[in-house]
């Protein structure tokens, strides 16, 4: 749990400060951005990582049979995908085909029944795949890599959220977040920023202003009323 805790953190710092050079903002505005998109996606971090640590060990008997494991990971995979690009690609449809919201929700409803139906089909090919390619030892390596790689498909909505994710499951591939020098250096570093970011609030209202333009920072901002 420490090292997800970490990690998220890790993640949270990582990705506020990138978003914050890619939108331009200045010193204060930067950090006030990134303060605040951390105030939600370090818990949001953390908790994902609780769910998959969760999901991973009612997996774990599943570790003696390679082919099971590589389904349960293709199958999930391919699944993770198609409801994204169907939810994506239903949003458009139904955006282009009418403008009454039960008929829209309708659509990306049909368009996620679809796309479930062909993870179900895909997933027996696939298992079999990756079972001769990725041994039972290696499904969670190879899982985190996946979702590295998914996430990748954020980049061109929200560079915050591809950014957060590689660093997530980059920080849980490190061995270096358990030694504790590299903790206290996350912890600082988040004291840090929060301490910057409660003092550029109340100090300079122009920083929040300006940070506004930064993607899931400005929106954080927002949510917190501010």
């Amino acid at each position: 749990m420490l090292v997800s805790a970490l990690a998220a953190l890790a993640a949270a710092l990582v990705a506020g400060l990138a978003e914050a050079v890619l939108a331009g903002a200045g010193f204060w505005p930067g950090v006030c951005a990134a303060g605040f998109a951390a105030m939600y996606a370090a818990p949001a971090g953390f908790a994902l990582a609780l769910l998959v640590r969760a999901l991973w060990r009612s997996w774990r008997p599943l570790a003696d049979d390679p082919a099971r494991a590589a389904g349960g990971l293709a199958f999930a995979a391919l699944a993770i995908l198609l409801a994204a690009l169907a939810g994506w690609a239903g949003a458009r449809l139904a955006a282009s085909l009418t403008h009454v919201p039960r008929l829209a929700a309708l659509t990306i409803g049909a368009a996620a029944v679809v796309a479930g139906a062909l993870a179900a089909l895909a997933s027996a090919p696939a298992a079999r795949a990756l079972a001769r390619i990725v041994p039972a030892a290696r499904v969670p390596s190879a899982a985190a890599g996946l979702a590295a790689v998914l996430s990748l498909l954020l980049w061109p909505i929200a560079p915050y959220l591809t950014i957060f994710a590689v660093t997530l499951v980059a920080g849980h591939a490190a061995t270096g977040l358990r030694r504790r020098g590299a903790a206290i250096a996350i912890v600082i570093a988040a004291a840090a920023l929060a301490a910057l970011t409660a003092y550029a609030s109340m100090t300079r209202p122009e920083a929040l202003v300006d940070a506004r333009r930064a993607t899931l920072g400005g929106l954080a901002i927002r949510a917190s009323g501010r």
